[in-house]
């Protein structure tokens, strides 16, 4: 299963709200999630994913939006983690 961590990265990268960001990702965890933080735009933020304990994130930094069955061949052919 997959849940999105809208936001996250704002909160995060913000500084105030790190705590939040950790949070919100261990309770995915607790429940099974793999959660994934949307609307990655900076390396910055992709940076602090790993430390965060996030693996998945989606956002312009990794592809601008594209119409669904451009979508299902991107994912296809590649899968892109954060923190490898």
């Amino acid at each position: 299963m997959t849940g999105r961590a809208e936001r996250l990265l704002d909160v995060a990268v913000a500084g105030c709200g790190a705590f939040l960001a950790v949070s919100v990702v261990a309770l995915g965890a607790a429940f099974g999630l793999h959660v994934v933080a949307e609307g990655v735009e900076t390396p910055a933020q992709a940076e602090r994913l790993p430390a965060m304990g996030c693996r998945y994130g989606q956002g312009f930094l990794f592809h601008r939006p594209q119409p669904g069955d451009r979508v299902a061949a991107l994912l296809r052919d590649a899968e892109v983690t954060i923190g490898r």
